[in-house]
């Protein structure tokens, strides 16, 4: 709801400084998004599931993106008094926030309170769990109090650093990978631009490549599953990424460079949700 919120009010913004304290906020509310929905998806499934339900989360990012630029043209392209970008701000916080409701009502906070499971089901989810983690029960509701404690435990922060050292080299990952992810929609009508192409017809080329992204992030996520071999598969999808973007970057001929433009899509966007599945 929070983000929402603030996505909407991006569209009274008046001033560049203004702006960057919005879209700050914007981040902030953002930032526990995805790693909370991995979370409450490992109450459901074991290790070697779900990865390929992290895959259907995340590809529905170049999915919408394959379907973005025509939407953003249809938008922008009417006659409203606000200017284009004030209304595409408009349109996407007030879809955020019409969901609120059914995410409130149907997304359960764990297995003992979804509504969609019956008492047996939740006794296998719970057995499931105990498979898993040695217990049937994973965690309680969060107090502030303690919360702000372990804040200020210097003696918390330093076990975190000794003992989780995979963990931050996992956030490493996908900090990096992150940049590659959250950038490429942005520039990749610019990236068909200046290899050539006119402004509409860039917008009209950049669907496929999402649309590659987006069958290559759900059948890397189950190989992975299916192998349960997830490192060899998030070090194949970050070298086909890599690949994609040396070539844009160093090669002159059109179609070749929009080619990589399909590999580096393809690449980053299933690099993120094997990277998210690999941290559980």
């Amino acid at each position: 709801m929070a983000w929402g919120l603030i996505a909407t009010v991006q569209a009274a913004a008046q001033s560049w400084g203004g702006m960057m304290a919005i879209r700050f906020l914007l981040g902030a509310f953002e930032a526990a998004y995805a790693p909370g929905i991995i979370y409450l998806l490992s109450f459901f499934y074991l290790r070697h599931e779900i990865g390929f339900r992290c895959g259907l989360f995340a590809s529905a990012a170049p999915l919408a993106s394959t379907f973005a630029g025509a939407l953003a043209y249809g938008i922008t392209k009417g006659h409203s008094k606000l200017a284009s970008w004030r209304l595409l701000f408009l349109v996407e916080g007030l879809a955020t926030l019409l969901m609120v409701p059914f995410a409130w009502f149907f997304i359960p906070d764990s297995p003992d309170k979804a509504r969609f499971l019956n008492a047996e089901e939740r006794q296998i989810v719970r057995a499931r769990t105990a498979r898993q983690i040695g217990v049937a029960e994973r965690g309680r509701s969060l107090r502030p109090k303690e919360f702000g404690m372990a804040l200020i435990d210097f003696k918390a922060w330093f076990n975190a650093v000794r003992v989780h050292q995979k963990s931050f080299a996992t956030q490493l990952m996908y900090f990096g990978a992150n940049v590659s992810y959250a950038s490429l929609p942005l520039y990749l009508p610019t990236i068909l631009e200046d290899i050539g192409y006119s402004s509409i017809n860039a917008q009209g080329l950049s669907a496929p490549p999402y649309f590659s992204a987006f069958l290559f992030a759900l059948i890397t996520t189950w190989l992975a599953d299916r192998t349960q071999q997830r490192g060899l598969v998030l070090t194949a999808t970050s070298v086909i990424g890599g690949i994609g973007y040396v070539v844009l970057a160093t090669v002159k001929t059109a179609g070749v460079r929009y080619f990589a433009t399909f590999l580096a899509a393809a690449g980053v966007f299933s690099t993120i949700p094997n990277i998210l599945a690999w941290t559980l």
